[in-house]
């Protein structure tokens, strides 16, 4: 709405905004969701989340969703946590 992205939960919504554009419906279950330059990552237990934010590469805990409001944001995947090693750029 108005160039700026929302996640909207569970329920009815009732958006009375001629600019809205509903984008579609997405599984609240998977890793990464974005829609404008909001991300929402949800990390699964047992596994670290990689992304690159302003340019640094960061890890991202399991459990509760993360949400970000950045355009540099880019999510990279997750790997499991009981790998060898973890590369993630000069992180390891």
């Amino acid at each position: 709405m108005d160039g700026e992205g929302h996640f909207l939960g569970e329920g009815t919504h009732r958006i009375n905004n001629g600019r809205f554009a509903f984008e579609g419906f997405r599984s609240a279950h998977e890793e990464h969701i974005s829609v404008g330059a909001k991300h929402r990552c949800l990390v699964p237990s047992g596994s670290l989340g990689k992304a690159i934010q302003n340019g640094q590469q960061v890890l991202i805990e399991p459990g509760e969703p993360r949400f970000y409001a950045d355009p540099t944001f880019v999510f990279s995947g997750s790997v499991y946590t009981n790998a060898a090693i973890i590369r993630h750029g000069p992180i390891r």
